[in-house]
C-alpha cells in the first residue's frame, strides 16, 4: 500500500504514511493474518496475532519435462543471437518499471547487443512507446497486449528471460508463473522479489545501470542454472502446497474460535 501510493502522484505521497499507518495498526492488532509473502510484508506490516505466509498464485502442473524443454531452448540460442526479454503487468503503471528494461536494451543496443522486449498487459502505451522511439529501440519493443491466464504461460515458454522490474511489489505472482516455467528470471530488489530469485539475478529498483551489468552476465552457463533453481523454487508454489498451507491455518482458526 505505501508503495503503490508513493510511486503514484504528488497527491499518494501525501496518502502513503496514513496509509501505512492505518494499515500497520489494522494488521498488528489482528488475531488472524495471511501475508502473500515470508518476510517482506511480516516486516512491514508485523502482527501480534497467528500468521501465515501464503502466496495467491494460481500454477499450472510443474514437471521436469518444463525444465527438459528449457535448456534445450537456452542451448538452441547460440544459433540465434537475439535473446527475447518479457515482462508482465499493467504497462501504463509507472512502478511497473518496463521503462528499466528499455533504457537498458537501448544502452546494450549501441554496445552490440540483440535484444527484444515483449511486453504482456493491459493499458495505454503511448508513454513506453514513445520512449522507445526516443531511444531508437522501437523495433525491439513488442507490445503484446493482455493474455488470458492460460495464453500466459505458452508466452512464457516462448521467451528467453523475464523480468519483474517493479518498483513496489509484495510477492508479484507473475515472477513464480515464469519460475513454474523453468524460465531463468531477473528482478529488482522490490518487495518480496529477493525472496524468490539469487542476488546475482537482483538489481536496484529503478537503476537501469544494474540492471545491464546482470543482463551482461546471464551467459548460457547461468540461465540454465537459474532454470533449474526457479523450477524447483516454484514447486513450494505449487497449488498442493498453498492449499495446505490455507486448510490448515483455517483448521487452527476454526479450532479455537469454534
Amino acid at each position: 500500500m505505501w508503495d503503490s501510493l508513493w510511486n503514484y502522484s504528488a497527491l499518494g505521497k501525501i496518502l502513503a504514511p496514513y496509509s501505512f499507518i492505518m494499515t500497520r495498526d489494522v494488521i498488528k492488532n489482528a488475531k488472524y493474518v495471511i501475508y502473500v509473502t515470508n518476510e517482506f510484508l511480516q516486516r512491514r506490516y508485523p502482527t501480534l496475532g497467528e500468521s501465515v505466509g501464503c502466496s495467491d498464485v494460481e500454477l499450472q502442473e510443474i514437471n521436469e519435462e518444463i525444465l527438459e524443454k528449457r535448456i534445450k531452448r537456452i542451448k538452441k540460442d547460440k544459433e540465434n543471437n537475439k535473446i527475447i526479454l518479457g515482462t508482465l503487468g499493467a504497462i501504463d503503471v509507472k512502478y511497473k518499471g518496463q521503462e528499466y528494461v528499455i533504457r537498458a536494451i537501448a544502452k546494450l543496443k549501441k554496445e552490440g547487443y540483440n535484444y527484444e522486449y515483449q511486453l504482456v498487459g493491459a493499458g495505454n502505451k503511448e508513454r513506453l512507446e514513445n520512449l522507445a522511439v526516443k531511444l531508437g529501440v522501437k523495433d525491439n519493443v513488442k507490445f503484446l497486449g493482455p493474455k488470458s491466464h492460460d495464453e500466459v504461460f505458452d508466452w512464457l515458454d516462448s521467451i528467453d528471460i523475464y523480468i519483474q522490474s517493479s518498483k513496489t511489489e509484495g510477492m508479484p505472482r507473475a515472477l513464480i508463473e515464469a519460475m513454474s516455467r523453468a524460465c531463468p528470471c531477473i528482478g529488482s530488489n522490490a518487495g518480496g522479489i529477493p525472496e524468490l530469485l539469487q542476488q546475482n539475478s537482483i538489481f536496484k529498483k529503478g537503476n537501469y545501470k544494474e540492471l545491464i551489468i546482470v543482463l551482461k552476465n546471464f551467459d548460457e552457463e547461468l540461465r540454465i542454472e537459474q532454470a533449474k533453481i526457479n523450477l524447483e523454487k516454484s514447486k513450494k508454489y505449487s497449488k498442493d502446497v498453498l492449499n495446505s498451507k490455507r486448510n490448515d491455518f483455517y483448521k487452527k482458526f476454526l479450532k479455537e474460535n469454534l
